[in-house]
């Protein structure tokens, strides 16, 4: 797991991404047969603190590339390579 902090524009964002790259239990699923190329599968859950208020968001990558809780796409989803990324659920 990595986590970031943000500040700035009245906010702090806490990002928390955590990268498994073990994907055997899709084939429970039957879906890693429908996507051989997939290699890894992380979730990134950003934490908004604006003046108090509070609010969770979770987004969820797949990609071609090994799990590395640390790479852009995984801390920051904006800066993902289009190459790697398979997908990218909200």
């Amino acid at each position: 797991m990595h986590e970031t902090l943000d500040k700035g524009h009245g906010r702090i964002e806490t990002r928390r991404c955590t990268a498994v790259g073990e994907l055997d239990w899709l084939n429970l699923l039957g879906l890693k047969a429908r996507w051989p190329k997939l290699a890894s599968v992380a979730c990134v859950e950003s934490t908004r603190d604006m003046g108090g208020k509070l609010s969770t968001e979770k987004r969820y990558v797949i990609s071609s590339l090994p799990a590395d809780s640390r790479h852009p796409a995984c801390r920051a989803l904006t800066g993902a390579s289009r190459t790697a990324c398979i997908g990218v659920w909200t």
